[in-house]
């Protein structure tokens, strides 16, 4: 990070990006997009365009974070690790209703073999049934035609 120790506004510019820098405030050089490997060589970089502007300070947070954001952020991460942890709990149950389900398919593949079994011995027994009529239709004409003659 970057201090103003002026009395006086001053204008930084690099990577494209220009920044106002007001007396007494800072800023961190990772503002200008640049990656955390590059941070001491850009602050030193700066130093040398402004010779005597600019006082460097160790940044210990993160990138944007502050004081007033972690509150915020504590909240944050109790409601992600709450929802973790519901994810996981409906994970193991979507498991387990997948073996369930897994097993009732199998059932309902047994019962629709067991039905197509049965139609057909059904077919089987009502052809045969069918031939039994007809040989009792016969055997009615044949007693009758004894009786006649």
């Amino acid at each position: 990070m970057i201090i103003n120790k002026t009395s006086q506004k001053i204008s930084v510019r690099y990577n494209g990006i220009t920044k106002d820098i007001q007396p007494g405030e800072g800023v961190d050089v990772r503002d200008f997009d640049i990656t955390n490997q590059n941070v001491k060589g850009v602050e030193k970089h700066i130093c040398g365009k402004y010779p005597g502007s600019f006082d460097v300070k160790d940044t210990k947070e993160g990138r944007g974070a502050s004081k007033e954001y972690e509150a915020q952020i504590i909240d944050l991460q109790a409601k992600l690790d709450s929802a973790n942890k519901t994810c996981a709990e409906l994970r193991k149950n979507s498991d387990s209703y997948q073996e369930k389900f897994a097993a009732g398919v199998e059932e309902v593949q047994a019962a629709k073999k067991e039905t197509a079994s049965i139609k057909k011995d059904l077919v089987k027994l009502q052809k045969e049934n069918e031939d039994l009529k007809d040989e009792v239709e016969k055997l009615r004409l044949a007693s009758r035609s004894l009786k006649k003659g």
